[in-house]
């Protein structure tokens, strides 16, 4: 019962704690989260439960970005958009691509430092830049997957071609950030080397 109430406590702190800017990346955490839900919502119903069991997630995704919460929120929103979203307009799916991928990245840029950090304004400026190419890769990623599935129609049943080509994507972005990782951590070692 004590680790129970440590880590209540815990969160109760790094909550309180927060800097604007945490505040700021984990309200786009929050609305990206709820944007994506309530925009599947009314394109393919689903049971009440299953709404508000994905608004939680969007919550605890923004509460606490460190944890399992973002992941399970996005694997949630892409299971109900496969389970219903084969045929929909490009649009929907830019929107919806859009909307994941600015939740991830502001999740992930809240995860990077403790809740009291304060980012500079030449990292915030580095930050930005990056996040603009991410976002635009994965709304390219998201509508290039719409295309393939158009294009080729009869190869593999909807569903399934959408679940490969996102295990493809999925794929393709943990190679993609491990060897951006190593890239960074050589360089960064290098750096402090030379020091």
């Amino acid at each position: 019962m004590t680790d129970l109430a440590e880590l209540v406590a815990s969160w109760i702190q790094a909550v309180r704690i927060a800097s604007p800017g945490q505040w700021l990346l984990r309200s786009a955490v929050l609305l990206a989260g709820a944007a994506a839900v309530l925009a599947c919502w009314m394109w393919f119903p689903s049971p009440p439960s299953f709404l508000a069991l994905v608004l939680v997630l969007a919550v605890w995704a923004a509460l606490w970005p460190g944890s399992w919460g973002p992941f399970l929120l996005s694997l949630a929103v892409v299971i109900w958009w496969l389970g219903g979203g084969g045929g929909a307009p490009w649009w929907q799916v830019a929107l919806l691509a859009l909307l994941l991928a600015v939740g991830h990245l502001a999740a992930a840029y809240a995860a990077a430092g403790p809740p009291w950090a304060v980012v500079s304004a030449r990292a915030g400026a580095r930050m930005a830049r990056a996040g603009g190419v991410y976002l635009a890769a994965c709304v390219a990623l998201g509508l290039l997957v719409w295309v393939g599935a158009l294009l080729v129609p009869g190869v593999l049943p909807g569903g399934v071609l959408w679940i490969a080509a996102g295990v493809a994507a999925l794929g393709g972005s943990v190679v993609a950030v491990i060897l951006t990782v190593r890239r960074r951590t050589r360089a960064a070692r290098r750096a402090q080397s030379m020091v």
